[in-house]
């Protein structure tokens, strides 16, 4: 009877220390390959985006905005953040670890989403939850239908060709980026309010040599836009008009 109960006892216990010892590995086994802080960079399965590829698109889509300053001056490429995936999930320590250059903005903006990502699928090594440093990669591509603006943007009065109508019947070359053949693109940026009207033009390239003064001056010579709208609903908006100044073009 005594020997009996012994080996209840003596099984009871060794089933303990097997739980505490599978607990302990699976919240920090220190494996070879581990870095300072326990992370290693390769497990089976790799950490995962809750429900898989699609789901990680589709919150991409949902979620990152193209600055607008950097879409209408053309600036795109792949911004590569860097964070830990830990073995319940969650996403540590997000940083960039390569930017776009002169896209300052679009960095920030890559790493504002994946610090909003819900928590992932940790990645498994030996069946166990495992912490595991990944490289992300968000791609800007001006092709991507991303929301730049507002739902409705605001609008020149006739449409983008009536503008172009407007600016070639109005522009006067500058004197000075004429004589020294300079050209480019001049990009003033405006709010647009409620009414139509043109707020606080501002210019935002620096080409110079007296481009942005003949932009700033045929903006505030334009005519009331169309307001834009969210969900219905007029509201100010804060729009970039782009001006082309091109040799080629008698002025």
């Amino acid at each position: 009877m005594l020997i009996l109960m012994f080996r209840s006892c003596f099984s009871g216990v060794l089933l303990l220390v097997l739980v505490s010892v599978n607990l302990s590995l699976a919240q920090g086994t220190k494996w070879q390959d581990a870095d300072s802080s326990g992370a290693v960079t390769y497990a089976a399965p790799m950490p995962k985006f809750p429900g898989g590829q699609a789901e990680y698109l589709r919150f991409l889509k949902k979620n990152l905005k193209y600055p607008p300053a950097e879409y209408w001056k053309g600036i795109h490429g792949k911004v590569l953040i860097q964070f830990v995936v830990d073995t319940n999930g969650v996403l540590l320590s997000p940083h960039v670890v390569k930017g776009i250059p002169e896209g300052e903005a679009l960095n920030q903006e890559a790493l504002r989403v994946v610090s909003k990502m819900p928590d992932w699928e940790p990645g498994l090594r030996e069946g166990l939850p495992v912490k595991v440093r990944m490289n992300l990669p968000i791609a800007f591509n001006l092709s991507d239908e991303i929301p730049v603006t507002s739902s409705v943007p605001p609008a020149f009065q006739g449409g983008p060709e009536a503008m172009q109508l407007f600016l070639k019947n109005n522009l006067v070359y500058p004197r000075v980026a004429k004589r020294r053949k300079i050209e480019g693109t001049a990009i003033v940026k405006v709010i647009i309010d409620k009414n139509g009207a043109i707020l606080r033009p501002q210019p935002v390239s620096k080409i110079g040599s007296g481009i942005e003064d003949e932009a700033l001056r045929l903006v505030q010579a334009m005519p009331a836009w169309v307001p834009g709208s969210n969900d219905g609903h007029i509201v100010e908006k804060e729009v970039l008009i782009r001006v082309e100044f091109k040799l080629t073009e008698e002025k």
